[in-house]
């Protein structure tokens, strides 16, 4: 049994004692579709969700993926819910590198939404976008999110060259590099401002 929660002028209100809703989802059907995507319904806890886990099936390594949640309208059609993105840093540390060929990712948790009845709507699940490690891209990127994060992991790499570049010139240690990045002219709390 799970509890019904009713929305009445700002309160949630819990009853107990009723069946649990059923979830209901589909995992948009894409060719070729470089990250294995599994689901699985959660409906004995206090409200429903999913959790959706990841899996590179593709050779190459990923740095970034989208992927779109939906809710179906009763009047066809679907309605973006929630938009999960991944990506690797792009600073030297270890903590987030590439994605290689068979990583199972950390799996996303999603909440769908009611109608005013209080049952849960249809959900869509879409893999929107991958970038991998060699440039390449693969997916339909409905949202440009995919644009945006490869141009994100492109200016972040760039600028870690040019500090590093810095870094490594004659006489420059790891403290004077920063005094060689040039602070706004509008700042001034910035320390660093010439």
């Amino acid at each position: 049994m799970r509890p019904l929660q009713i929305f009445c002028m700002g309160f949630v209100l819990t009853t107990y004692g009723l069946p649990a809703q059923e979830l209901r989802y589909e995992v948009e059907s894409q060719e070729n579709r470089p990250l294995a995507l599994s689901v699985t319904p959660h409906t004995d806890d206090r409200e429903p969700y999913l959790t959706i886990q990841l899996t590179n099936v593709s050779k190459k390594e990923v740095v970034a993926y989208g992927l779109l949640v939906s809710s179906r309208k009763a009047t066809g059609g679907t309605r973006p819910v929630q938009y999960i993105q991944r990506r690797k840093l792009a600073a030297a540390s270890t903590a987030k590198q590439p994605f290689s060929s068979g990583k199972t990712f950390k799996p996303h948790t999603v909440t769908p939404i009611t109608d005013r009845a209080g049952k849960p709507l249809p959900l869509v699940i879409t893999l929107d976008y991958v970038l991998f490690a060699d440039g390449s891209k693969w997916g339909p990127d409905q949202e440009i999110r995919g644009a945006e994060m490869a141009a994100y992991l492109w200016g972040s790499e760039e600028i870690l060259r040019t500090l590093k570049g810095i870094r490594n010139q004659e006489g420059l240690t790891e403290v004077t590099v920063l005094d060689q990045v040039e602070a706004p002219a509008n700042c001034d709390s910035c320390s660093r401002k010439k």
